[in-house]
């Protein structure tokens, strides 16, 4: 009878392979596995374009953004999402920074519309709230909770809109860009403006144009989790600069970098790469605590890191990565994917087919990202892929 009874509570995909219990997915991550069958429902990153502040500025004390995500990897009955008060800035020893101060957050949701001369036509602005109260301070070094959940029919593949208004007594974060490399996508609507004071942060109620302030193209703040109950895969996506999209612009399409571009046309992602970074860096605990809080909204895990580490010499070499490899998979409680190291080239990049560039080769350098990358590809002991 009990046999009987079990079989009767399966239940199973189209093609008959049994969906998993929820209760089973924490067993399965630390397995660092997915077998057929797998699709349970998480409160899950659903969205691209989704990347943290990678600068500071003690100048600056308000900031008011718009920035916009595409819903890629399900549709939503509810969203929900979180905002951070601290950066990753490059080139700092893998640290995530702070202002110093807690910062006051508002803002709105804006559902469905369309984006026309910096404003939102037919759209639906919902205002947020953390546990019915409509503004949340996000202490020096941390993240906003999930505001309250938002009960909105937002089929897969729309676009949203996160305005928020952002005021701290000692300066701001933000997601640094510049000319042919911005941060904002302008022409799909998003917003950014600042100031030391004298900003209306009120603004962020309407979907028309805003003023005030410094106005940039370049910059960008927004959501670090866009989540809703699904069961699609999302990614949680670290790395180097490489992977960050350093020199990459998000003008006229929200993704930064070759990969994030490719995961964005079906995964929603959430992008905690950090120029300079190394699996060296990762592996201390203090340098990572914000951003593996986030590891919790996705189901995969992507990682980058390697080519920095085999910049720092020699010494750095077949066994050594392995090592590396080895610490740097057990930060993470969800499957891994490993990536190959690009190649690096010196030269006067005149000549359109690259025949002016030569290997990057010092201390080996090349020799031995050929053989780490022969590793990856045959596959290291206990990454999904």
């Amino acid at each position: 009878q009990s046999s009987y009874k079990d079989a009767m509570m399966k239940v199973v995909n189209p093609d008959g392979t049994e969906v998993l219990a929820d209760e089973s997915r924490a067993a399965l991550q630390a397995s660092k596995f997915q077998p057929t069958g797998y699709s349970p429902k998480y409160l899950g990153h659903i969205a691209d374009s989704t990347r943290l502040p990678t600068t500071t500025s003690l100048a600056a004390k308000q900031m008011i953004c718009r920035s916009r995500y595409k819903l890629v990897g399900s549709g939503a009955s509810f969203l929900q999402a979180s905002f951070p008060n601290f950066a990753v800035v490059s080139n700092n020893g893998g640290l995530e920074t702070g202002v110093g101060a807690s910062a006051t957050i508002t803002g709105y949701l804006v559902v469905g519309g369309t984006n026309a001369a910096g404003a939102i036509t037919g759209g639906k602005a919902y205002q947020l709230t953390w546990s019915g109260v409509t503004s949340v301070v996000a202490g020096d070094l941390s993240m906003t909770p999930l505001h309250d959940p938002i009960f909105v029919s937002v089929p897969k593949n729309s676009y949203v809109w996160y305005q928020i208004a952002y005021d701290s007594p000692t300066g701001i974060v933000f997601e640094y860009g510049e000319a042919n490399s911005e941060a904002l996508d302008a022409t799909n609507g998003e917003i950014f403006r600042f100031a030391a004071s004298g900003l209306s942060l009120t603004q962020v109620s309407s979907m028309g144009t805003w003023t005030g302030g410094t106005s940039s193209a370049n910059y960008r703040y927004g959501a670090c989790a866009v989540v809703t109950q699904t069961s699609a895969p999302s990614v949680l996506y670290v790395g180097t600069s490489i992977d960050m999209g350093f020199r990459s612009s998000a003008n006229n399409g929200g993704n930064k970098g070759i990969l994030a571009r490719s995961l964005a046309a079906n995964v929603g992602y959430i992008n905690v790469a950090q120029g300079g970074s190394s699996m060296k860096h990762w592996e201390t605990l203090a340098n990572r605590s914000l951003r593996m809080q986030l590891e919790q909204y996705c189901s995969h895990v992507i990682t980058g890191h390697g080519i920095n580490d085999l910049l720092e010499g020699g010494a750095v070499d077949a066994t050594e990565m392995q090592t590396r490899f080895a610490t740097h998979l057990a930060t993470f409680s969800n499957p891994v994917i490993n990536c190959t190291c690009t190649a690096r080239s010196t030269g006067t990049w005149n000549s359109a087919d690259g025949s002016d560039q030569t290997a990057y080769n010092v201390s080996t350098f090349d020799a031995r990202r050929t053989a780490s990358n022969a590793a990856v590809r045959a596959g290291i002991t206990g990454y999904y892929g």
